[in-house]
């Protein structure tokens, strides 16, 4: 059996985290002239404020007109829509639900009969994605679907989503508004596990292949589905063997782009949107701290017992926590400099803030102190975070403990990696073992100081960690395929989405995760990978996500499916050079 390692977090996280935090800085509080604003001004530099824009142009595929009909019918026809909630329904009523502990397919084939279910569902409502497409599994559960091209010489264009769920606690089930499997349809949402993460996707994205293929569409770029089955619990054995896969057919670097859940469209005041694609995922380390040393009678204790050593060290860890570090690349800094360009109701002091910040450190750490005070989580992007989560030591009140030990969760901060992680603990760690004539190893055998006393072992093993993603190219990089993508989004949502009736704007900007998607398997696959749904998320679905009640308006589905349409026609007509 399998446990999973590191749970993939919704980018609902951060999002609702951004967003909370941009009305709060909207609403016209006056903390920031509480807030000690550095008077030095930085001279012979220009206040930078990202492409968030009026620098991408909207790109309106280049095709008849029938494609573009296709997409209004997609957002706007009621029989369409009520065809696609069913579609979604009959996938939320089957649950494909992945814990901590599973199985390989290999090895019990019996443990993943609903995914088998699914997949017989899937091809008997997209009969012609499934006609179409060459349709394969890898380790028995993962699906991979290949719409050939006409020009090899094109890097194919890779979609993203994963056919699993999280559990349903069984005492919250008398909670949910619906049965949690019903997948029931109230005229506006799908309601059920697994409605909004993820199913919302892989139905879109099948239902945007699906009208592609209805409409005559002969791509010249190869298109391919990628659906893991485990993202849940790490993707260890369904999009990594996936990714292997596809990189043992087409190579390193062999992908135009990828695309997969993550942010989507979010409104940050009246009439002012924000398109926020996931360009960087924040890495992860568990380190487990050991210690051995005398034990005996709780009534000759010694000055500190292991327990205590051990708490020591606890204390000292969470007294010198990470520092943060604002990188001009930043994600979330990009954000808000989009808002301080854009916003008619933002505090003027933020505004100040934000723009000097791009060119003075000082005024990026009173950007951290305004984040800190407003939205504490979106400030913890900054920095590598520390949570000391578990602690074992004793069995017996009145017998001192000979051993004991504490397991620490990391979210490495992009500006790091797990070396520095591990060697900045070990520093700490090592002066609280010289403190009490302890020894101190990493992985049991090496030595990093060993104390003449030689009271006590204290050892440190990193027994996982990943590295932050790469950054996906963007608006620093004058990167032609960004550009697309980016066009895309905006003629997209501003064109065909957002009601003409009411005047409206649209910026685009990046945004980070404090975790992982699947995504962290393919990053050989290609640089340009987005984490976006392309639609705009009301701000209560954010609570829902693994949780009571959750469900996905059928208008996410819609807006998705058409986004994809649309940047299928575009990137097929791409002159990028490959």
């Amino acid at each position: 059996m399998l446990k999973g390692g590191e749970t993939a977090q919704s980018s609902s996280v951060w999002l609702k985290s951004a967003l909370v935090a941009s009305v709060l800085l909207l609403t016209g509080f006056k903390i920031f002239s509480q807030l000690e604003t550095s008077n030095d001004v930085v001279t012979n530099v220009q206040e930078f404020i990202p492409y968030c824009r009026d620098n991408y142009e909207p790109l309106a595929p280049k095709v008849s007109s029938k494609f573009l009909n296709k997409i209004d019918k997609i957002l706007n026809n009621k029989e369409f829509k009520d065809d696609v909630a069913a579609k979604l329904s009959g996938a939320v009523q089957i649950p494909t639900v992945i814990g901590d502990v599973f199985p390989n397919p290999k090895d019990d084939l019996e443990f993943y009969s609903e995914f088998f279910k699914l997949h017989d569902y899937l091809e008997k409502t997209f009969p012609l994605v499934h006609k179409h497409f060459k349709k394969e599994k890898v380790n028995e559960v993962g699906l991979l679907y290949t719409w050939e091209g006409s020009d090899s010489s094109l890097k194919p264009v890779l979609f993203m989503a994963h056919q699993d769920e999280v559990l349903v606690n069984p005492e919250t089930v008398g909670d949910w508004k619906h049965p949690p499997f019903s997948g029931y349809y109230d005229g506006e949402s799908v309601w059920g596990r697994g409605s909004a993460d993820c199913k919302t996707t892989l139905i879109g994205e099948l239902v945007a292949m699906e009208e592609l293929l209805r409409d005559g569409f002969q791509p010249q770029r190869t298109i391919i589905l990628l659906f893991g089955f485990d993202e849940e619990s790490g993707g260890e054995i369904g999009a990594r063997t996936l990714s292997q896969f596809v990189e043992e057919r087409y190579g390193t670097d062999s992908i135009f782009t990828i695309m997969d859940e993550g942010a989507g469209v979010v409104e940050v005041e009246s009439g002012l949107y924000a398109a926020v694609p996931i360009t960087q995922e924040r890495g992860f380390g568990n380190i487990e701290i050991t210690i051995s040393g005398p034990g005996g009678h709780s009534s000759v204790p010694p000055k500190h017992t292991n327990v205590g050593i051990l708490s020591e060290l606890v204390y000292t860890l969470e007294n010198n926590s990470f520092d943060y570090v604002i990188e001009d690349t930043h994600p979330f800094l990009s954000y808000y400099q989009c808002v301080a360009e854009f916003s008619n109701k933002i505090d003027p002091g933020f505004r100040h803030i934000i723009k000097k910040a791009a060119t003075s450190y000082k005024y990026r750490l009173e950007f951290v102190k305004a984040l800190e005070v407003f939205d504490p989580l979106s400030a913890l992007t900054f920095k590598t975070t520390e949570s000391i989560d578990m602690f074992h030591s004793g069995v017996k009140v009145n017998a001192l403990p000979e051993t004991g030990s504490l397991e620490i969760n990391y979210r490495i901060g992009m500006h790091s990696n797990a070396k520095e992680v591990l060697e900045r603990t070990a520093g700490i760690t090592n002066k609280i073992a010289q403190n009490h004539g302890y020894n101190l190893t990493i992985d049991g055998d090496r030595v990093i100081y060993s104390d003449p006393q030689n009271v006590g072992t204290l050892n440190l093993k990193m027994y996982t960690y990943k590295d932050p993603s790469p950054r996906s190219p963007s608006y620093q990089d004058n990167d032609k395929v960004w550009d697309l993508f980016a066009g895309t989004i905006r003629d997209y949502f501003e064109n065909r989405v957002l009601s003409k009736d009411e005047p409206s704007k649209l910026f685009i900007t990046t945004g980070t995760m404090t975790a992982n998607t699947d995504t962290r398997h393919l990053w050989n696959l290609t640089s340009h990978i987005y984490r976006f749904q392309g639609a705009i998320f009301p701000i209560e679905l954010f609570d829902i996500v693994h949780s009571v009640n959750e469900h996905s308006p059928v208008a996410n589905v819609l807006q998705l499916a058409g986004f994809i349409y649309q940047y299928v026609l575009n990137a097929d007509g791409a002159d990028v050079g490959f």
